[in-house]
């Protein structure tokens, strides 16, 4: 299993403890909320938008209309370093 960082501050802001650790394979399927996304990475929801606006998290929009963020987008962005 992958742990999320403490110190995200390539994000530009610090972060608090993860609530919990990513493993890929366990969370593909899995679509958060742009504040439960914010949650695991420890960031504001502001932070998530704007990793999304700068391409660095690819959402999904529910058919609900509201915007989504596939839990896999949050391992490889940690996978990658942010």
């Amino acid at each position: 299993m992958m742990a999320l960082s403490k110190d995200c501050s390539r994000f530009g802001t610090a972060v608090n403890q993860p609530s919990v650790k990513l493993d890929r394979t366990m969370v593909e399927d899995k679509r958060l909320t742009i504040e439960e996304a914010a949650r695991e990475l420890g960031v504001d929801s502001f932070t998530v938008f704007s990793l999304i606006q700068r391409g660095r998290v690819n959402p999904d929009r529910a058919s609900s209309g509201e915007i989504t963020v596939p839990a896999s987008e949050l391992a490889k962005l940690m996978e990658k370093g942010g």
